[in-house]
């Protein structure tokens, strides 16, 4: 049995190599040399995963049925330790292509709630970022993250939200300081 700690981590932007990616690479810079830490990275937008058809077969089986690049991703969801999400906000919610990977997760609501299955307890993690505002356009992101990681048995423990103010993520020598301090913090605990 290994003693690693499985670290899934969502990157939900479908723009990769900008700031909600750079966010997440300060984050996790304190995780990345930690030989105690198995960490597996998946850019949602890039999955062929389709939405889910609301057939029920979950239900009763606690599977779903699509065939798709979601398959592998139920199990590695639940022999993850922590799920760190990284997201910007869309119209005060996640992408369209990590709402839909969400939604394809109702497997893990009918196992938790209907089928009564134990489903292995998680931290969760979420690093969020918009171009302009304050609290208000987190809120959305925030109730999608928290219901997501209620049916998958994850708990929201810490996030971060960061305003870019038409900056890049980079140049915010403020946020970059607090992202890196605060993975730093995570990933010790989580090693230990």
């Amino acid at each position: 049995m290994s003693l690693k700690k499985n670290v899934l981590v969502l990157h939900g932007s479908p723009r990769k190599g900008r700031n909600t990616d750079h966010m997440l690479e300060t984050f996790l810079e304190g995780a990345e040399k930690n030989e105690l830490l198995d960490i597996e990275h998946v850019f949602v937008p890039a999955l062929n995963i389709k939405p889910c058809l609301a057939c029920f077969s979950c239900k009763s089986s606690g599977v779903c049925p699509i065939s798709d690049d979601m398959q592998p991703w139920y199990k590695k969801i639940s022999d993850a330790d922590s799920i760190v999400i990284g997201t910007p906000v869309h119209f005060n919610g996640v992408p369209a292509w990590l709402k839909i990977f969400i939604d394809r997760c109702q497997p893990f609501y009918y196992r938790k709630f209907f089928l009564k299955q134990t489903i292995k307890p998680k931290t969760g993690y979420l690093l969020a970022c918009c171009d302009e505002g304050k609290a208000g356009p987190f809120i959305g992101v925030e109730k999608t993250i928290e219901a997501f990681f209620y049916c998958i048995n994850a708990s929201l423990s810490k996030h971060y939200y960061c305003v870019l103010n038409g900056k890049h993520f980079n140049e915010l020598v403020t946020a970059v300081d607090e992202v890196r301090a605060l993975g730093n913090s995570v990933f010790s605990q989580l090693s230990q």
